[in-house]
């Protein structure tokens, strides 16, 4: 039997009309397994940091449940094919019927942004949220961003020493006697001055306490205790490192450019507050010569910098043997040298002014002993701010630094002649 146009319409809406409704429950369907699936791997990684589950279990069950992701995210990109390949618009309908922007919308699905027209384009961007600024969904990179943080590096040079008491005692000799010449059957006289001490290094406290909210995490991308655990490092790292330079040994470890003896041992610069190619020469010279087989200079970069115009200088003026007291370093992993010895920057070490300590020289594993004796300890407060919803993480460290040996370190005073 022969079908009118009209009925040949009307037939050809509801197929389409019904194969719409199938395939978009289809769709559903999956998707809500998808979101299901998701759901279920959140709380299995939730289980991990709650210690119910191991990591090695979680990630068998992570890959399982990739796996069925991918067969089902295939599945929906399938049936949306199909849906695209139907007709947009339904038989003997007017176009009036549809929206600006449901027609854009459609048209961009099949074709892309550059299908649309001026106007069309006008309606569907992203800056308006409704007007496809929900479709145009950001990549989240689970990676921070971190600025560099600068501590001294003075744990690099230092002699360490690990102890699980209170305390280091370390015997040193304060005093020594004089050999004197005498005759075959002349009469020895008894040799006095001969004396030894005790230095005392006892660790110190270092800590920090960071609050996160249950949500936070619960809900978090990254693993908290682990980020939290890293940053406290950090900080600790920095907290040391300027102790190691000038702490006042009150609570905190004796700064390198602090100890009474070495201060009263400083050797004046050439020119107050300014670098004179005079001063690293005089300091390696104030040094014993057994100490300088193994001695460094120890400088703020922006003293480098000076030494390093300081040389610029003495170059342009037209001196063609110049000071060529700065050498730089032509092999990877060496440092660069001051007077033919390795220069180490630190950034805890003062600028150069007048009166300021800003250049230090000699063999820092004989002068300077760092103890630790708790290293970094995490502690989760779960009780103490549960009324605020909130769980706390102490971290503390235990560590102290001191100038046990003065006579191996100089320090170079800038207030000038």
């Amino acid at each position: 039997m022969d079908l009118t146009e009209e009925e040949k319409k009307a037939l050809l809406t509801e197929f389409i009309e019904k194969a719409k409704a199938s395939l978009a429950t289809e769709v559903k369907s999956d998707i809500e397994t998808i979101n299901k699936l998701i759901a279920d791997e959140r709380k299995a990684h939730e289980d991990v940091l709650k210690g119910i589950t191991t990591e090695t279990d979680f990630k068998a069950y992570q890959e399982k449940s990739h796996k069925a992701e991918d067969v089902l995210q295939k599945r929906v990109d399938d049936i949306e094919t199909k849906m695209n390949r139907l007709p947009i618009e339904t038989p003997g309908k007017e176009t009036e019927e549809s929206s600006q922007e449901t027609k854009a919308f459609e048209k961009w699905l099949r074709k892309g942004d550059k299908a649309l027209g001026p106007e069309e384009f006008k309606v569907l961007k992203i800056s308006d949220a409704e007007t496809g600024g929900y479709l145009a969904v950001a990549e989240y990179v689970a990676e921070i961003i971190k600025e560099i943080t600068e501590f001294s590096p003075v744990r690099q040079l230092a002699r360490i020493r690990r102890t699980s008491n209170y305390a280091v005692q370390i015997p040193k000799r304060t005093g020594q006697f004089s050999a004197y010449w005498v005759a075959e059957a002349g009469e020895k006289d008894e040799a006095t001055g001969l004396k030894y001490g005790l230095e005392t290094v006892s660790p110190h406290c270092m800590a920090a306490l960071v609050k996160v909210t249950k949500e936070n995490l619960e809900d978090s991308a990254f693993n908290l205790q682990t980020e939290i655990t890293s940053e406290m490092a950090e900080q600790f790292a920095v907290l040391e490192g300027t102790g190691f330079i000038s702490g006042n040994a009150v609570g905190k470890p004796e700064g390198i450019i602090t100890n009474a003896a070495v201060i009263a041992a400083a050797t004046l610069s050439f020119a107050a507050g300014v670098v004179s190619p005079e001063d690293p020469i005089n300091l390696e010279y104030a040094l014993k010569e057994g100490y300088t087989r193994n001695a460094k200079f120890l400088m703020k970069r922006t003293t480098v910098r000076d030494f390093r115009l300081l040389r610029a200088a003495a170059i342009a003026s037209g001196d063609a043997e110049g000071v060529f007291l700065w050498t730089p370093s032509l092999v990877a992993g060496e440092p660069s040298t001051l007077a033919g010895y390795p220069v180490v920057e630190c950034v805890d070490m003062p600028a150069v002014a007048s009166g300021a300590y800003s250049l230090a020289f000699g063999d820092f594993k004989q002068g300077y002993t760092i103890v630790d004796r708790i290293q970094i300890e995490i502690q989760r407060l779960v009780e103490k701010y549960a009324e605020f919803n909130e769980i706390g993480f102490i971290g503390r460290k235990r560590v102290d630094g001191q100038v046990t040996n003065p006579e191996a370190i100089k320090i170079m005073d800038f207030t000038g002649p």
